[in-house]
């Protein structure tokens, strides 16, 4: 099933409680990814794979799930890529579904040239709990889902994300 953008749902979301249970406090599951150039990167214990544009320390990094045609992820997308650009954390960005040409003209036309971004098909995140879009993840530097974001991260949400202090 497809995400929709949170703000275009009739209804609340209420993802599994369960998913999202077993996620906190646990590593983040694996998930393959595409690189523009067509490589296959993966998340794993948030140590990045040569070739991946997730820069290599550990720390502290957001991963966040989202699409053009939402409207919350065209909000916080700039948000995002000034806080990986003041190095305040680290940030991979997953366009969820569409092409490559469609997702990259969107980030070029934005002016969003430093975002690191790959690009997951509906079936590629299945142990992620992704109820629409916007959905971001906090992950320490072991890897550990720390926080969940369904919806738009705003500025308060992101700073108190950086406040944590993780390592």
């Amino acid at each position: 099933m497809q995400p929709v953008s949170f703000r275009r749902q009739s209804g609340a979301v209420i993802p599994s409680v369960l998913a999202l249970t077993l996620m906190l406090g646990n590593p983040a599951p694996p998930l393959s990814y595409r690189l523009a150039d067509g490589k296959v990167a993966v998340i794993a214990q948030v140590r990045p794979p040569s070739g991946s544009q997730v820069p290599a320390k550990n720390g502290p990094l957001i991963v966040n799930f989202w699409a053009s045609w939402c409207g919350p992820c065209r909000e916080e997308l700039p948000r995002l890529e000034r806080a990986a650009l003041d190095r305040r954390v680290r940030v991979l960005t997953l366009n969820f579904g569409e092409s490559v040409g469609t997702a990259q003209a969107y980030l070029r036309r934005e002016g969003l040239n430093n975002l690191p971004v790959g690009y997951v098909s509906a079936g590629d995140p299945q142990l992620w709990p992704i109820p629409g879009l916007p959905s971001s993840f906090l992950l320490d530097g072991a890897g550990v889902v720390r926080r969940v974001q369904y919806g738009p991260l705003n500025e308060a949400t992101l700073n108190a994300w950086l406040a944590l202090k993780l390592k």
